[in-house]
């Protein structure tokens, strides 16, 4: 039986990740990107799938069709549709989700196609559903690690994209019919699973993740920073803040508990001192890598978690703060 006709909308190292595992799979894989990126895909490309233990192992993903425009994407069919973009890629510089997308001219050219979606600010999924309908909208959560490598001081050859799956933390994914999606990532060999609602785990997720991030570039990207005391309280009390909101000013028992576990002393020191020790490359030159070239996507999220805090009467200060501090000119008021 043939394999689902997929297209991945951007070609960055997550969608070669995800494009890599489906096309092993057996889906017929696609790619929608700019012109300018047109070569790059119909060269084909170098992965490197890293081990905990043991040596990277090289990959290639040849054959996948390269699209430009819509014209082209229209004129074929398809089953899934993965939106392997940062938030304000997806949204393309549009900070409200009913203002005009480029999206808006992209869904029509795809018939009723499966639309994956892997965006985690708040308000990406508002955007998503005021242009089309839940039951072809699934939602997942990245829990793969992708980088353009080979980073600064390191040696990976020939150059392409690194990628590590840690061990029991499977993919996740929600919706209608995230079985499709599901199975035809663990057809590659990739970990994938469904869930109830994955919202939830991504709402939390980013709120941990989004503004440690940012405490840990207003720190010069030093783990160690982070895990001392100024440091320590600034974490603690960015991610209690965007937790609440998240929650919408009424976290459950779990969640407060993770977070005191998260954000203390105990917690940060594992984080900065025991994580970069079970990562087969360099964990700081990642982060500092990773999240400059996310940096739009870290100060967005900043703001919507202040304009939310604004909208529910809940604190949210530091997250002011440090967008401040990393964007002037974008700082909401408090």
């Amino acid at each position: 039986m043939a394999g689902p006709r997929i297209l991945i909308v951007g070609a960055g190292a997550v969608g070669q990740t995800y494009a890599y595992y489906l096309a092993r799979g057996g889906a017929t894989i696609s790619f929608y990107v700019k012109p300018k990126h047109a070569a790059a895909c119909e060269a084909g490309f170098d992965l490197h799938e890293l081990r905990v233990l043991g040596r990277p192992r090289p990959r290639r993903l040849v054959g996948a069709a390269t699209l430009t425009t819509i014209e082209e994407v229209a004129a074929c069919t398809w089953d899934q549709v993965w939106l392997c973009l940062s938030t304000t890629g997806l949204r393309g510089g549009k900070a409200r989700p009913e203002e005009p997308s480029w999206l808006d001219a992209l869904l029509p050219a795809i018939g009723d196609a499966l639309v994956v979606s892997l965006q985690p600010d708040l308000d990406d999924r508002a955007f998503l559903t005021c242009r089309l309908p839940e039951t072809r909208l699934v939602s997942g959560l990245i829990t793969f690690v992708a980088y353009a490598a080979p980073l600064p001081g390191e040696r990976l050859t020939p150059p392409g994209v690194a990628f590590m799956q840690p061990p029991l933390a499977p993919n996740p994914f929600s919706g209608p019919r995230a079985d499709e999606v599901v199975t035809a990532l663990r057809r590659g060999g990739a970990s994938a699973r469904r869930v109830r609602d994955v919202s939830g785990r991504v709402r939390l997720g980013a709120a941990i993740l989004i503004p440690t991030m940012a405490v840990l570039e207003t720190l010069g990207w030093s783990l160690r920073a982070v895990a001392r005391g100024p440091g320590r309280a600034r974490v603690r009390a960015i991610v209690r803040e965007s937790a609440a909101i998240v929650a919408r000013g009424r976290p459950g028992l779990i969640t407060r508990l993770l977070l005191s576990l998260y954000a203390s002393a105990l917690g940060l020191t594992l984080v900065a001192r025991l994580l970069p020790r079970l990562t087969p490359f360099d964990l700081e030159v990642y982060l500092r890598a990773h999240f400059t070239k996310v940096g739009d996507q870290t100060r967005v999220m900043l703001a919507t978690y202040c304009e939310h805090a604004r909208a529910l009467g809940l604190p949210h200060e530091t997250l002011a703060a440090a967008l401040a501090q990393l964007d002037p000119g974008a700082a909401p008021p408090t």
